[in-house]
């Protein structure tokens, strides 16, 4: 579910700055992905060290760590890529 939320703040975040100018090919905006498909690599790659008991309740809370630092990011990227288009 946090996935799809996040999903949809990332779509209206990348239309509203099409809509404003920005390209679609923001470097701030792609960065902010990137970090996002990183961070669940670092948890996938974590639950090798977690007891087999504990690794789902890790791995939510951990996905659910990434995205909030993504949602984060992305507040912080969109008004820079339509600025950066002007």
């Amino acid at each position: 579910m946090r996935l799809l939320s996040t999903s949809i703040i990332a779509a209206a975040l990348l239309l509203g700055a099409a809509a404003g100018g920005a390209r679609a090919d923001c470097a701030f905006v792609a960065f902010c992905f990137a970090q996002h498909d990183h961070c669940y690599w670092n948890c996938r790659a974590l639950t090798e060290v977690v007891p087999w008991a504990k690794r789902d309740a890790f791995l939510q809370t951990c996905f659910a760590g990434c995205d909030r630092q993504h949602d984060r990011c992305l507040r912080h990227a969109a008004p820079r890529c339509v600025s950066a288009s002007h």
